[in-house]
C-alpha cells in the first residue's frame, strides 16, 4: 500500500501489485471531524442508473441478492461475444436490500456516536423532496485494464470506474431548509450478493461460490455544492472448491464481509 500527501490527504491503499483496488479514500483534512454534518439513508446504484431488469442490472455489475448459476460456459453474441455461465437465476433482492441498507445505516450510526461526530440522520431522500436518482451526479466508465484475479474473479468483465460530480442547487437548497450542516455525506451501495459456482461475465475459468460487496461513501460542501470527500471499499471471498451454496450461507459469508467493511468505514471518520 501507498500513501501520497498533498495539501488535501490522498490516500489509496489496494492489493498488491496488478490487483483490482480495493480502498480507495480522498478526503480533506478533518472534513468529517469539525463540521457539522448531515447524512443521508444509503443510495443504491441500480436505483440511480435504473437499468432494465434483473439481467441488467447483473450486467451492469449493479446487483444485490442471491444468484445461482448453472449450465456450462456459453458465449452470448448479442453482448459482443461475452462468455457467460449458461443460465442464472436471481432471488432475494428485497431481502438482501434491506438487509444491506439497514447495516449500513446501522453502522454509520455507531460510527458517530462512538466518536463523538456532530451528525444529523435523514434516513430518505423523500424528506428532502427529492428522487434517489436526482440525489448526485455520477457517472460510470468501463475499466478495461487488466488484473491478475482475471478469469477467476466473482465480477462482470469490464469492471467500472465511478466519478462524481458536484451537488446541484436543487439538492443543496433542499438541505439547507431542513439543516445548518457545513457537510452531506451521502452513502451508496454499488453492489452486494451472494453466489454458487458458475462463471461471471468474461472471466474465461470461472469461479467457486463466494459472496462480494462495494460500498461508497461521498461528502460534499453545502453552500458550493463541491465534492470535498470520496470513499470506494470492496469487499470479497471467493471459497476454493466449493461451489454451491445455500441462500443462509451466502448471508453468513456476506455478514463476514460486512465486518471487514465497518472495519475501513471507521477509517473515514477521525
Amino acid at each position: 500500500m501507498k500513501r501520497i500527501m498533498t495539501a488535501a490527504i490522498l490516500v489509496i491503499l489496494a492489493l498488491s501489485a496488478g490487483c483490482s483496488p480495493q480502498y480507495y479514500l480522498k478526503k480533506n483534512k478533518d472534513t468529517l471531524g469539525k463540521n457539522d454534518i448531515l447524512i443521508l439513508g444509503p443510495l443504491f446504484l441500480s436505483d440511480i442508473f435504473s437499468p432494465e431488469n434483473d439481467e441488467d442490472i447483473f450486467n451492469r455489475n449493479l446487483y444485490v441478492g442471491a444468484i445461482t448459476f448453472s449450465g456450462g460456459i456459453v458465449t452470448n453474441e448479442k453482448m459482443g461475444m461475452t462468455r457467460q455461465s449458461e443460465k442464472r437465476t436471481f432471488e432475494k433482492q428485497q431481502e438482501f436490500r434491506d438487509t444491506v441498507r439497514k447495516f449500513y445505516l446501522n453502522t454509520l450510526k455507531e460510527i458517530v456516536q462512538d466518536k463523538k461526530v456532530r451528525a444529523q440522520f435523514i434516513e430518505s431522500p423523500s424528506q428532502l423532496g427529492l428522487e434517489e436518482k436526482n440525489i448526485i451526479d455520477l457517472s460510470v466508465e468501463k475499466d478495461r485494464r487488466r488484473y491478475e484475479e482475471d478469469g477467476q474473479d466473482n465480477i462482470n468483465l469490464p469492471r467500472s470506474i465511478f466519478s462524481i460530480g458536484p451537488l446541484s442547487t436543487s439538492v443543496t437548497d433542499a438541505v439547507k431548509k431542513i439543516s445548518r450542516a457545513d457537510t452531506i455525506v451521502i452513502p451508496v451501495i454499488e453492489y452486494y450478493y451472494g453466489h454458487d459456482g458458475g462463471w461471471f461475465n468474461d472471466q474465461e475459468w470461472g469461479c467457486g461460490a463466494g459472496a462480494r460487496m462495494s460500498f461508497h461513501l461521498y461528502a460534499f460542501n453545502v453552500e458550493t455544492g463541491n465534492v470535498i470527500f470520496t470513499f470506494r471499499n470492496v469487499e470479497k471471498n471467493i471459497i476454493k472448491f466449493h461451489y454451491q451454496m445455500s441462500h443462509l450461507e451466502m448471508s453468513k459469508e456476506l455478514y463476514k464481509l460486512e465486518i471487514e467493511m465497518a472495519k475501513k468505514l471507521r477509517k473515514v471518520f477521525p
